[in-house]
Formats: structure tokens, sequence, C-alpha cells
């Protein structure tokens, strides 16, 4: 399913979406499950909005354009503060996060130790 950008009124905001999978190599790190990952074994489990910027006394100041500290701040959310309607289990290795900004969309899997961007893999058989 490929996601586009969605609209708040005249402002663009960024997204995140969560994938997950049951797949043998399911919380596997990267260097063992890359030989056989695909995304067409993930199914999307949530997916949310990023706030790009933040107006205070006038002045507009641009936020959640790292992704690493996107990444980190997902992560948290989802193994201590879960949203409520958030259906699937804690974010763990071998999930993928999607990073859908104005200008590109980055994949990430969620290693071991920290996440690795994903290239070369398309989405059109994500679930």
């Amino acid at each position: 399913k490929e996601h586009k950008l969605i609209k708040k009124g005249e402002k663009n905001m960024s997204q995140y979406h969560v994938y997950q999978t049951e797949a043998d190599y399911a919380f596997i790190g990267w260097e063992r499950a890359k030989e056989k990952f695909s995304l067409g074994d993930y199914k999307s489990v949530y997916s949310g909005e990023l706030v790009d910027s933040v107006s205070c006394n006038g002045e507009e100041k641009r936020i959640n354009q790292n992704d690493r500290e996107v990444l980190e701040n997902l992560f948290e959310m989802f193994n201590l503060r879960k949203p409520e309607d958030f259906q699937g289990r804690s974010l763990s290795v071998s999930d993928v996060v999607e990073i859908v900004r104005k200008n590109r969309t980055r994949r990430y899997y969620c290693d071991r130790f920290g996440w690795m961007e994903i290239t070369g893999f398309t989405q059109e058989n994500t679930k």
C-alpha cells in the first residue's frame, strides 16, 4: 500500500508507518535477516503524523527533522506508552518504520542496536 503525504490545512505534515512481520526472520538482526528480507512479508500495524513545525509568539520552529531522533522517540513510545488504538506488539528487532516527508520517503529496519536504513526494496507487495 503506497502512502501519500497528508495535508493539514495548508501545511504539510510528515507521517510514519510501522510494519511488523511474522516471517521466519522476525526478531533477527539485519545482518542475518537481509538475505531473506522482503517488504511483502510485512503488514502495516500503525500510522501516525509527525508535526514538522510549531509556532510560538509568531515564530515558527521546525521540529522532528532528524529521522534517527524520530525513530528513537517512536521506539520509546511503542514500548513504554503505546497509543490506545495500537494493536501490534511492542516495537522490536525486525520491525520496519517508514518516514514519509514532503520530499522523500525512507524505511528503517529495527536492528539489534539502533536502526538500519533499508534501500532497494519496493513497497508494492507490502500488506
